[in-house]
């Protein structure tokens, strides 16, 4: 794991992130199927959440990426949200 900086994502409105850079996965922990060479994440330095995450094969291609815009701590809910009759 290398630690590579602050940056500001735009995926996640621009706010200012630590950057973390895993290269290579050998072995790649179960998941040759994926070819899993580098994962990238990306943490808030205001909340200290993982915001965002990109992930990569052995060819630099791009298998996945997940980035969350609206986090929103500690939320609120009504008693019945998690019930059957709210589904």
């Amino acid at each position: 794991m290398k630690y590579l900086g602050i940056e500001r994502p735009k995926e996640v409105g621009n706010r200012l992130c630590y950057k973390f850079v895993r290269t290579p996965y050998d072995p790649p922990e179960g998941l040759a199927k994926e070819n899993l060479n580098e994962l990238t994440i990306y943490i808030d330095m205001q909340t200290m959440m993982q915001v965002g995450s990109v992930l990569k094969d052995m060819e630099g291609k791009l298998i996945a990426e997940y980035f969350f815009r609206e986090i929103e701590l500690n939320p609120t809910f009504d008693e019945k949200q998690f019930t059957m009759d709210a589904i």
